[in-house]
Formats: structure tokens, sequence, C-alpha cells
């Protein structure tokens, strides 16, 4: 019984260091994934401005110029 509870303890203190690496894994890949994440909206976000605000200001100028034309 004591070798067994010897090895018990032995492989409660294998699984509580396995915990805290996993633990520190994440750590890691947590601010990797930001990182990938940033480009991404960066990317989507350079067609996606050109695209809206110049669409954005082009009708609003026709819409000022057409009614101040029409006042």
């Amino acid at each position: 019984v004591l070798p067994e509870a010897a090895s018990a303890p032995a492989a409660a203190a294998a699984s509580a260091p396995a915990a805290p690496a996993q633990a520190s894994a994440p750590a890691p890949v947590a601010p990797a994934s930001p990182s990938t994440i940033t480009p991404k909206p960066e990317e989507a976000s350079k067609p996606v401005k050109p695209t809206t605000v110049p669409g954005e200001r082009k009708p609003a100028a026709n819409q000022a110029e057409v009614k101040g034309e029409r006042a």
C-alpha cells in the first residue's frame, strides 16, 4: 500500500506541473492570435475604408451640390 500511495502522489504531482505547462502554452498562443487577427482587420479595413469613405463622401457631395443648385 505504501508504494502504491507513493506512486499516486507522483502521478498527481506529474499532472499538476502538466496543468501549468498547458496554461502557459495558451498564453503565448493568445498573443499570437491577436497578432494574426490584427493584420486581417487592417487588410479588410483598408479596402473597406477607401470604398466606404469615398462612396459616402461622393453621394453626400453630390446631394449637397444638387440641393445647392436646386436651392
